[in-house]
């Protein structure tokens, strides 16, 4: 399957699952909404009740007139505004019959009980139709007639002042209420178990409040909310997936374009870029390949430089020699001890250049091998500082040094590869002689640094620094001078110049021994190059 198309299901199900959750949290902050409603409307009647049985306790003294008598309790009930309906509208006697599909028999659970003639027993008002005084309500209307769509759920009395059930069938249960009747007609609702301390309390209508709805029009509504709950989710949930589907088009875009990219950089095609619009994660993704795509496109044109620089080496030395031979053997020149030596020459110099090559490609293999030691730099550098003066005598080039100010003390003691330190002073000063026109000047001076470098503070460091005369390197080139086969002529004529891997030599094995090699324009017109090495 696609990142698209799973991206976009992804989207989906967070969405739906949102959605249902959302749906099942509405549904059942609506039925409790709904239930607490209706049981607020049904203490509202009762409040009314007990006003009503306040008046006519006031009229009367006691509770004779009602004690026992449950269809006079129910009457006034009636009037009072409380639903007696088991069921509603249909309830049972007027449809619900048991069987039926609308039955339950939880609906007639505390119906007011039957009245059936001749039935004596505990009640003898039921022997009777039961007679109102319309004297001890006078004052209160009748709410009978009035339109309900609820009824008193789990059942209802009236107690005494000592909560003893005088009238109605109420059980007490856990979720009972209590509506005190007080001797002049305040009323204040009150939970089970509560200490009385009115002394004007002279009775209790007592209920149960519904802990589910089960009439039919309370029904209907939970029913129509429930159906639009769910319309709306499924809505939700299908403009969920049109928000999603080009959404996730719109991300795998980017995605896919990178991917693209990715293909033309593994066939070769360096010079790929992608366009960054934005600054998430994606946009940074962006740049870094962008970034990578230029390291790559700056190695492999360096590796075509390369490969070019060496082959263009390799064949100078080649083509003189095969002229030379090839004109012995001719005849056109004589095999001549000197004609001899001309090619010999060319071949040391091409025997030179393979061994620079070979040690620096073992530089940057990490296969340079140094065998290091405690060794003293002055008389290497001695060393090499007579030979420099052989070769500027030949050039008539001045020599400047002032090493000869150190030799009164303890020497400079390094940790380091002598045979690579005088490959390195050779390199450097091989350079300045063959880069410094007549009349010339070269300098090196030596000087002990303490604990000044940002390597490391603690350490001594050694410092050599070498200048020669005209002429000079451009700025912009004198970072490049120690990149392999560069040089500041564009002939890249041998016989002017060398190979152009001296100098990338010297800072390959500068970096083998923790040290830094720098180049800058000097004072007296030309290159100033700056050896610091670590002493112990």
């Amino acid at each position: 399957m696609k990142i698209q198309y799973k991206l976009f299901l992804v989207l989906l199900c967070a969405s739906s699952f949102v959605v249902v959750l959302m749906y099942a949290m509405m549904q059942w902050s609506v039925d409790r909404g709904l239930l607490k409603y209706i049981n607020q409307r049904e203490q509202q009647d009762f409040h009314n009740l007990a006003s009503m049985l306040s008046h006519a306790y006031k009229k009367t003294g006691n509770w004779k007139f009602i004690a026992g008598d449950n269809m006079l309790f129910y009457t006034i009930a009636d009037r009072a505004g409380v639903d007696l309906r088991p069921g509603g509208p249909g309830g049972p006697g007027r449809g619900r019959r048991p069987g039926s599909p609308e039955y339950d028999p939880r609906d007639t659970l505390h119906a007011p009980p039957p009245i059936r003639r001749g039935d004596r027993g505990d009640h003898p008002a039921r022997n009777r139709e039961p007679v109102l005084d319309e004297r001890l309500f006078s004052g209160f209307p009748d709410q009978s007639k009035r339109r309900k769509k609820h009824r008193a759920g789990g059942g209802f009395g009236l107690l005494d002042a000592e909560k003893t059930l005088l009238a109605g069938d109420f059980r007490a249960r856990s979720q009972s209420q209590y509506i005190a009747i007080r001797v002049d007609g305040a009323e204040s609702g009150l939970k089970r178990n509560d200490n009385i301390r009115s002394s004007n309390i002279v009775g209790w209508i007592a209920f149960n409040s519904r802990d589910r709805i089960i009439e039919h029009f309370d029904l209907d509504i939970a029913s129509e909310l429930r159906s639009n709950f769910l319309i709306i989710s499924i809505l939700v949930i299908f403009l969920s997936g049109l928000v999603s589907f080009p959404l996730s088009i719109f991300l795998v875009r980017r995605v896919k374009s990178l991917a693209q990219a990715t293909h033309h950089i593994a066939s070769g095609h360096f010079e790929t870029r992608l366009k960054v619009t934005s600054r998430d994660e994606i946009g940074v993704l962006f740049r870094d390949f962008n970034h990578l795509a230029q390291s790559l496109e700056k190695h492999d044109t360096e590796r075509k430089r390369w490969i070019a620089d060496v082959s263009h080496e390799l064949r100078t030395p080649l083509a003189i020699m095969k002229g030379e031979l090839e004109a012995m053997a001719d005849g056109i020149r004589s095999a001549s001890p000197e004609n001899i030596r001309s090619a010999q020459d060319e071949v040391e110099n091409l025997s030179r250049l393979v061994d620079d090559l070979y040690d620096l490609t073992k530089s940057d293999l990490g296969a340079l091998q140094y065998k290091k030691q405690n060794l003293d730099l002055l008389p290497i550098l001695q060393h090499e500082l007579n030979i420099l003066r052989d070769h500027g005598s030949k050039k008539s080039l001045s020599i400047i040094d002032d090493i000869d100010r150190l030799r009164d003390g303890t020497g400079i003691p390094l940790w380091a590869d002598e045979n690579r330190l005088k490959q390195l002073f050779r390199n450097l000063f091989q350079n300045a002689v063959q880069y410094t026109d007549y009349p010339g000047t070269i300098q090196v001076f030596v000087s002990i640094i303490r604990g000044r470098s940002g390597v490391d503070s603690e350490k001594n460091w050694v410092e050599i620094i070498l200048e020669d005369s005209k002429p000079g390197v451009p700025e912009d080139h004198l970072e490049r001078i120690f990149d392999p086969l560069f040089r500041v002529d564009a002939a890249r004529n041998r016989r002017t110049g060398g190979s152009g891997l001296g100098l990338a030599i010297c800072r390959r094995i500068v970096d083998g021994h923790n040290g830094r090699l720098s180049a800058a324009q000097s004072s007296l017109g030309g290159v100033r190059f700056t050896v610091r090495l670590p002493c112990v």
